[in-house]
């Protein structure tokens, strides 16, 4: 009868020792591609997994539309750089470079891409896979934070079916020490 009193506190104890995990946060962006031989094409995209208030490394840095029709596809499979700094929500610096000769598969292998807050010519995405060419021109990039659904812990629900388990339990236990009292 222990035994089953300790199991059912250990569960309840853990509902509530379960650590909240931290929020990930994910941003669209937009630049002009300046990168040489290019003439202002519009590349598009997205950066996922992002904490806020520190500095994090992105899960997936991606490249959803290019005007000039290349580079599409992940870059995160092996970055030389990837660091992203939010402060209250907001994205506030960030460098981020991936060589698409370091990029394994299935991650995009043919191209560079360059994201730098601290260079005013920070923004470019290369169709060579070493960073040739990559000739950053003056240019502008927007970044937009992504709502994104949360789902609802499951600490609640724990936490009754734990709460039913300690009363059958204690109710268990009242009716066995009634019973030997009457032996």
């Amino acid at each position: 009868m222990k035994l089953r009193h300790a199991v059912i506190a250990a569960l309840l104890g853990s509902s509530f020792l379960s650590t909240a995990q931290a929020a990930l946060f994910d941003f669209s962006f937009t630049f002009s591609n300046r990168a040489f031989p290019f003439s202002g094409g519009t590349v598009t995209g997205i950066v996922r997994g992002l904490t806020d208030n520190a500095v994090s490394a992105a899960s997936s840095v991606e490249i959803t539309g290019n005007s000039d029709g290349f580079g599409l596809g992940e870059y995160v499979g092996n970055p030389s750089t990837n660091l992203w700094l939010m402060s209250g929500g907001a994205l506030t610096a960030y460098t981020f470079r991936s060589f698409g000769s370091s990029n394994s598969q299935p991650d995009v292998t043919c191209c560079t891409l360059s994201l730098n807050s601290s260079s005013p010519n920070g923004f470019a995405l290369s169709n060579s896979s070493s960073g040739a060419s990559l000739d950053q021109r003056n240019s502008s990039i927007t970044f937009t934070r992504l709502v994104t659904a949360v789902p609802e812990p499951d600490m609640f629900w724990l936490l009754g079916v734990s709460a039913v388990g300690i009363g059958a339990s204690v109710r268990q236990s009242r009716r066995s020490s009634a019973a030997a009292h009457r032996a």
